[in-house]
């Protein structure tokens, strides 16, 4: 219950900070909800390393799995990886190079079949 009330949470105050323009870009869904996920899987990340909740994890791991331990320290190191990940800027899409525009007019359509002689 806790992730989510820190995913909704975050994302709310995160959207708030946008429309009360301290911060132009949380001014979107999609970056407050960015926020929020980062926030909860850092949350979630945190259970893999904090001692009562850690021998909790070891324990749910099935026994015909290797290295309890290894699996749920690697699990929270990716879930730190998850959550930083999505705090790096995507690139804008990119466009078609301008061949594709001048090119796709000229050939012809591959999806017609061929005419009967």
């Amino acid at each position: 219950m806790a992730p989510l009330v820190v995913l909704v949470a975050v994302t709310g105050l995160t959207r708030l900070a946008g429309w009360l323009h301290l911060a132009d870009w949380l001014d979107s869904w999609p970056h407050a909800a960015r926020l929020g996920v980062a926030a909860m899987f850092t949350l979630t990340a945190t259970a893999h390393f904090a001692p009562p909740l850690r021998n909790q994890l070891i324990a749910m791991v099935p026994p015909r799995l290797p290295s309890p331990t290894a699996l749920v320290t690697l699990t929270g190191i990716l879930e730190f990886a998850g959550a930083a990940a999505l705090l790096i800027p995507r690139p804008p899409p990119q466009q078609p190079p301008a061949w594709h525009s001048y090119c796709s007019p000229c050939s012809p359509p591959t999806s017609t079949p061929p005419t009967p002689r």
